[in-house]
């Protein structure tokens, strides 16, 4: 079985939920003994063609062995194991994320703001006494 079919098999995989640690699993150990089929047969005299065969004939079909893992829905990810809970907890978790962006920025560029906030505070001391000054050369004595 050539490594096309072992990608179709992590693409059906991850389309029906399987949990990605699964898949990835799933599609290691089907290459290992797909590769230790075709050597055991390589070993009695056949040709590269038919150890292939072989392996599938003994192993079975990329369907079949699909579907051995989307009958099982403990492997199956939580979002597609429990689809009203990942309705409300996704969006809670992307709105949540929405401040880590400015928050990181804020932490990388701190001595800029921290300036930036320094002469924003100094200016309005300034704006405030130059009013104060103003207010009081207009009052009466």
């Amino acid at each position: 079985m050539p490594s096309a079919n072992l990608d179709i098999l992590r693409d059906r995989l991850l389309q029906a939920g399987i949990a990605p640690r699964y898949v990835t699993r799933a599609v290691a150990e089907l290459g290992d003994h797909l590769e230790d089929v075709e050597t055991e047969a390589s070993g009695h005299g056949d040709t590269e063609e038919t150890a292939a065969a072989h392996a599938v004939e003994r192993i079975g079909t990329i369907e079949a062995i699909a579907q051995q893992y989307v009958n099982k829905p403990e492997m199956r990810c939580w979002s597609y194991r429990y689809p009203r809970l990942a309705l409300v907890l996704l969006p809670m978790a992307c709105v949540l994320m929405l401040p880590a962006g400015p928050i990181n920025e804020s932490i990388k560029y701190a001595p800029i703001i921290g300036r930036w906030c320094a002469s924003l505070l100094f200016g309005g001391l300034v704006t405030i006494a130059l009013l104060l000054l103003m207010q009081m050369s207009v009052l009466p004595a």
